[in-house]
């Protein structure tokens, strides 16, 4: 979602106070200054509104407009905001990558006001075809066995729209799939495009480049299957697709 379309769908969840909003934008710590990006955007485009930035990690030094404010924040921990005080929460690639999301997102429903809307954004495991090497497939395995370990859920960006329709808390519920293809590389101007090109850089630097940990060690994760793996990624005949969902709904 573009920040224009969150940005307009704050606004229509606000009609009877107009530009008089309150924001919150949440982002993953790899992708912080994306996300305050978007903070920042938002607050540039409505000035009356105030726009609160978080994320677990300190922001880097940078302007912010003087209506954007920014917490230092787990959002696994309670929250320092008051019920129902937001009119509009952004999380954006967040879920992936914590244990037990459906609590957390109970959590943060508790902070939107009535008629407020909650917009979230996410990812999957990365799939794979019969076109896909030995190597991604493999990785694929280890990474989802590693990720059910910890508790978290491979597939959350596929289960967001269920659980904001089991939390019975919404008028309704949206969802949007965007094709986002990491191999090949996609080519052209058009804007899924160079969404799926920067997603690719973003996934490849995160799975390829990560540490090998003893719990990764342990369900067989081993630095050649990484290089294989990211090997077969810059090879143009093995697909990869990145399963990416936004959904947006408000409360009802």
């Amino acid at each position: 979602m573009s920040p224009a379309t969150t940005t307009q769908l704050s606004n229509n969840g606000t009609e009877a106070a107009p530009y008089m909003f309150k924001i919150h934008d949440w982002g993953s710590e790899w992708k912080r200054l994306m996300s305050v990006s978007r903070a920042i955007h938002a607050a540039s485009t409505y000035p009356k509104a105030e726009v609160i930035a978080a994320d677990k990690t300190d922001l880097p030094p940078r302007p912010l407009p003087s209506n954007l404010k920014f917490h230092k924040l787990n959002i696994m921990e309670p929250f320092p905001f008051e019920p129902e005080s937001f009119d509009v929460i952004h999380i954006r690639l967040v879920l992936f990558h914590l244990p037990n999301p459906p609590n957390v997102i109970r959590r943060v429903i508790e902070l939107l006001k009535p008629g407020g809307w909650l917009l979230l954004e996410d990812l999957s495991m990365p799939t794979y075809d019969a076109s896909s090497g030995p190597a991604q497939h493999e990785f694929r395995r280890v990474r989802y066995n590693w990720m059910v370990a910890q508790g978290l859920d491979p597939y959350i960006s596929e289960h967001m729209a269920q659980i904001l329709e089991e939390s019975h808390a919404f008028r309704s519920v949206h969802t949007h799939k965007p094709y986002v293809c990491l191999n090949p590389v996609p080519e052209g101007d058009d804007p899924l495009a160079a969404f799926s090109r920067v997603h690719r850089v973003s996934v490849i630097k995160a799975l390829g480049d990560t540490d090998i940990t003893p719990e990764l060690r342990a369900e067989g994760f081993t630095k050649e299957l990484q290089e294989a793996w990211k090997a077969e990624m810059n090879d143009p005949s093995r697909k990869s697709v990145l399963p990416f969902y936004f959904a947006w709904a408000q409360k009802a």
